[in-house]
């Protein structure tokens, strides 16, 4: 199934309008070719830049989402994604400061930071790589408060 994007032109248009297939987890399908950016991330980095025109119709808290997701994509389609994936992460990580108790920032959170070391969390001998204890708080604070959050619920097997 592939998402659509609405017209911004629409009264309202929210958060949900805008995010693309190619704006989800890379963890399944990588924006990059190696460390080099590919043209999978032109159609985020342009549903992105069109979310940013529109974010005074939203929330506070969608608007600062928006602004973090839009840390993730460049214009240019090339180079080395790892500053943008960092960026991204460290923008939601701000989001989730200003709204701990929101499951779904907490999500996303925890998502970013997966993004930065894909399906590579534990050391052979089972300790954690620096980032994955973070990525365990975000989703235990989730699955504490919400023992159904699809969201930690689907990030957190992929963690453990």
């Amino acid at each position: 199934m592939r998402l659509t994007i609405p017209a911004f032109s629409e009264a309202g248009a929210r958060m949900a309008s805008w995010r693309t297939p190619s704006m989800r987890s890379r963890t399944r399908r990588p924006l990059s070719s190696g460390s080099t950016c590919t043209s999978a991330a032109r159609p985020a980095y342009d549903a992105a830049q069109k979310a940013l025109k529109y974010a005074s119709k939203t929330t506070p808290k969608e608007k600062a989402l928006i602004k973090a997701l839009a840390t993730r994509y460049s214009a240019t389609g090339s180079g080395n994604r790892a500053p943008l994936d960092s960026a991204g992460a460290k923008a939601i990580g701000a989001v989730w400061q200003r709204f701990p108790a929101d499951d779904d920032v907490a999500a996303l959170y925890a998502e970013a930071l997966m993004d930065l070391r894909p399906w590579n969390y534990w050391m052979r001998d089972g300790r954690p790589y620096p980032g994955t204890q973070d990525i365990a708080r975000a989703l235990d604070a989730v699955v504490a408060r919400n023992s159904e959050h699809p969201g930690a619920l689907h990030l957190s097997i992929h963690l453990w």
